[in-house]
């Protein structure tokens, strides 16, 4: 069950495969509702027309990932301009002729014509806006501007296009049209304190509905609805429109633009009291209510992420610490063990040990390291152990990379081989062997260590498994696997991880 939910997170989510067949049932159930009769016969075989004559481009979307890593950029960009440009477009041509053969291409040509504009335009903006995601822009724009900064943007905006707009067209806005199709900069700048007159008054018209947004994120929401309830919360909203709605009406009206045309009133009069001018802030404050709640659950969801993010980072600096002192301890004890033996290879030993405590205390600091690096202090570390043991075993380093700059957590893969070596190699009495494979592309890497040992009832797990284990849980969540294995006189350990 858990592996179906995988799946389909993958092939649904991930790669917004999703996206494109959300946009296929819009488009189909907009042709099944102008079609007579309204039939499921319409809609489904609309859908089965769409998806089926771009299969490509879901195939594309579904391989994604794995064909950026197969294929070259030239080539990757090559395919997507086929699937996104050539093949819409070719569909579409093909779209307004009639066929000797019964192929429902004949009537759908606006569709087609639609999507082939369209289906570049939305995987670009999806592109966009993975990211801006990935980098936290949407969320660090949240957190910078907030809703009512976005908001007050927005007003600014369109004040200032409204007003060119009408300076632009002056004729027009004259005789109450509301058609003003373009923006003319030199006529702007020409009358450009009429400009600023029409942007100012604007500006009043629209902060005279952000008033009641206020009034709603600020008083009604935090001290009404969550404090007593729905009921009050209602009666509070139509206190609110009573009370302020006449006071900025009456504003309003005073606005020589309001004045020049009536329309921009929602009563198309200069009468304050008018039921459509209280409509309008009660469409405002009922409108408001979903987005306030909305961002305030956002705002408090972050926090609250946060705060988890400050506690992993807290309790991966501890398990760090760990490895640190475990470390230290082993390779003290292969030193001690040199010099009692009075080994020629004592300084060479020494030297080694400094570089390799040298990047277990600087790299080890670091959030990720290389992979070709973490490989280097892999084999610095073999290399001394097989100096060190004085006994006869089989040692391979299998390594299969395909990106060295592939990025882990540093002193991760190091815990495996340590394992085998203080439970495996060191307490073996004949022959004993360790093999290690280390596979790796740009989105995933595999590490199996095998090392043969002898069941011993006294020997207790030591903290490096257990140390591994909660690293991988809060550094790879729902992104690894790990699993141990004792069979016939050999431990296996498998690991693997994967960019989500």
């Amino acid at each position: 069950m858990n592996g179906h939910l995988k799946w389909t997170r993958f092939a649904w989510l991930n790669n917004n495969l999703w996206v494109y067949f959300a946009l296929f049932l819009v488009l189909s159930a907009e042709r099944a509702t102008n079609l007579t009769p309204h039939s499921w016969q319409h809609y489904l075989s609309c859908l089965t027309l769409l998806a089926g004559l771009n299969a490509p481009l879901l195939a594309f979307t579904y391989w994604r990932e794995r064909l950026k890593v197969r294929l070259s950029i030239w080539s990757f960009w090559l395919l997507w301009a086929g699937v996104f440009l050539a093949i819409p477009i070719i569909i579409a041509s093909l779209s307004q002729f009639r066929w000797q053969f019964h192929v429902p291409l004949f009537g759908m040509r606006d569709y087609f014509v639609m999507l082939a504009i369209l289906l570049p335009i939305l995987d670009l903006g999806l592109l966009i806006n993975a990211l801006a995601a990935q980098k936290g822009a949407i969320i660090n724009w949240l957190e910078k501007w907030g809703i009512d900064g976005t908001i007050l943007i927005g007003i600014t905006f369109f004040s200032l296009l409204f007003s060119m707009m009408i300076v632009s067209n002056q004729e027009i806005f004259d005789r109450q049209e509301l058609i003003m199709p373009s923006v003319d900069l030199v006529l702007v700048f020409r009358h450009f304190f009429r400009f600023l007159a029409y942007a100012l008054q604007f500006s009043l018209i629209y902060l005279s509905l952000y008033f009641f947004y206020l009034l709603n994120s600020r008083f009604l929401i935090p001290e009404i609805l969550k404090r007593r309830g729905i009921l009050l919360y209602a009666i509070g909203v139509a206190g609110g429109i009573a009370l302020f709605f006449p006071i900025l009406s009456q504003i309003l009206v005073s606005l020589p633009l309001v004045r020049d045309a009536k329309s921009l009133m929602p009563s198309q009069t200069l009468v304050v009291f008018t039921e459509l001018n209280a409509l309008l802030p009660g469409i405002v404050l009922i409108t408001s209510l979903p987005l306030i709640v909305a961002f305030q659950w956002f705002k408090q969801n972050s926090e609250i992420t946060k705060l988890e993010k400050q506690h992993i980072e807290s309790e991966l600096l501890l398990l760090k610490q760990q490895i640190n002192p475990h470390f230290f301890f082993n390779t003290l004890h292969n030193l001690y063990s040199l010099s009692l033996a009075k080994s020629d290879q004592t300084p060479e030993v020494i030297v080694q040990l400094s570089e390799l405590m040298r990047y277990v205390i600087y790299k080890g600091k670091e959030k990720e390291v290389p992979l070709s690096e973490e490989i280097n202090y892999i084999e610095d570390y073999l290399h001394l152990q097989q100096i060190r043991l004085h006994k006869d075993f089989e040692l391979q380093f299998n390594k299969s990379v395909e990106d060295p700059s592939f990025l882990l957590p540093p002193l991760l893969l190091i815990i495996l081989i340590e394992n085998a070596f203080k439970h495996g190699i060191e307490p073996a009495q004949g022959k004993c062997f360790l093999t290690i494979h280390l596979k790796s592309n740009s989105n995933s890497l595999s590490f199996k260590c095998s090392n043969s040992f002898e069941p011993n009832p006294e020997n207790e797990p030591g903290i490096g498994l257990k140390n591994l284990q909660r690293r991988l849980s809060l550094l790879f969540p729902d992104q690894h696997h790990f699993s141990v294995q004792e069979e016939e006189g050999v431990f296996t350990a498998n690991l693997e991880v994967w960019n989500p």
